[in-house]
């Protein structure tokens, strides 16, 4: 319990640096706002709509189509998304079968394909 809700703060301050760093962007600040393009718009919000219907793993296996790109976009995108699954109760991971620990690797490789994910990683987590 403590473990996952230490992994959740950790995701969510990784979230908040980056977002801070390359976009100049509170994380209280919608992302999906700053998306320039409509149908990554669109796609963004059915993410958002998949999580807040406890569709998790599907959320995430439609993420990894949606952010394919590797635009600022879809690094918008994934940390908007990142922010909403580590505001997810407990229980509805467990419901899911999904860990922070998993979330936390998910967003990693994210990350790295931008070349941005160890460093930030490595700056937060301490490794």
């Amino acid at each position: 319990m403590f473990e996952q809700d230490y992994i959740m703060i950790q995701i969510k301050q990784i979230i908040e640096v980056a977002m801070k760093m390359f976009f100049n962007i509170d994380i209280a600040t919608s992302a999906t706002m700053m998306i320039q393009d409509q149908d990554k718009q669109d796609k963004s919000d059915k993410l958002i709509l998949e999580i807040d219907g406890n569709n998790i793993r599907n959320a995430i296996a439609d993420f990894k189509s949606v952010t394919s790109d590797k635009t600022k976009d879809d690094l918008l995108i994934g940390f908007y998304f990142f922010t909403k699954l580590c505001a997810l109760d407990e229980e509805i991971l467990n419901a899911n079968n999904i860990t922070y620990s998993e979330i936390q690797d998910e967003m990693r490789m994210f990350l790295a394909q931008y070349g941005i994910g160890e460093q930030i990683f490595n700056l937060i987590f301490m490794q």
